[in-house]
C-alpha cells in the first residue's frame, strides 16, 4: 500500500509541476475551443483512467449504496476535471477568485462525506468511510507549494484507511 501512496504523491508532484509550468507561461494558451492541454489529458488518463477507473467499475458492481457513493465520488473529480481545464487556460487569479472557483470542488467533497455520515450503521460503512477519508485528496489542487509538503498529512490519512 506504501507503494501505491509513493507511486500517487509523484504523480500528483508531477501534475503540481505541469500546473505550474503552464501558470508561469500565463496559461495553456488557446481559447475555448483550443484542445485539452497535456495537464488535462494526463489527468484524464493517469487518474480518471487509472485506479479510479477501476473504482467506479468495480462499485458498479457491487451497486446499491457503493455505486451512488462512487457516483458521489466521479462527480468530485468530474468537477475537479473542470477545474484543471479552466487553470489550463487562464493565468493564476486573485485568491478571492480562486477561492470562488474551488467552491464547487469543496461542495462536491462535502457531499461525499455526508453520504458516508447518513449511512454510518450500513453493512459497507467501512468502504464508505474509507472513501470519505481519502476524497480530501482532490483539495491537491489548491496547494500553491509542492506536493511533498503534504505527504505526510496523506500518509496519516492512508493508514487509518
Amino acid at each position: 500500500m506504501s507503494g501505491d501512496l509513493a507511486n500517487l504523491v509523484n504523480r500528483l508532484e508531477a501534475v503540481t509541476a505541469r500546473l505550474e509550468r503552464v501558470s508561469s507561461r500565463g496559461g495553456g494558451g488557446g481559447g475555448a475551443d483550443a484542445g485539452n492541454s497535456e495537464i488535462v489529458e494526463e489527468f484524464d488518463s493517469q487518474v480518471l483512467g487509472g485506479k479510479l477507473k477501476t473504482y467506479f467499475e468495480l462499485s458498479a458492481k457491487i451497486g446499491g449504496e457503493v455505486q451512488e457513493h462512487a457516483a458521489l465520488v466521479k462527480a468530485t473529480f468530474q468537477t475537479q476535471r473542470e477545474f484543471i481545464v479552466a487553470v489550463s487556460k487562464h493565468k493564476a487569479p486573485p485568491p478571492d477568485v480562486f477561492q470562488k472557483a474551488t467552491a464547487p470542488i469543496a461542495k462536491r467533497v462535502d457531499e461525499v462525506q455526508a453520504f458516508c455520515d447518513k449511512r454510518r450503521g450500513s453493512k459497507m460503512s467501512n468502504h464508505l468511510m474509507a472513501v470519505k477519508e481519502g476524497i480530501g485528496c482532490v483539495g491537491w489542487v489548491t496547494v500553491v507549494s509542492c506536493m511533498s509538503c503534504v505527504v505526510g498529512v496523506v500518509s496519516c490519512r492512508w493508514v487509518w484507511s
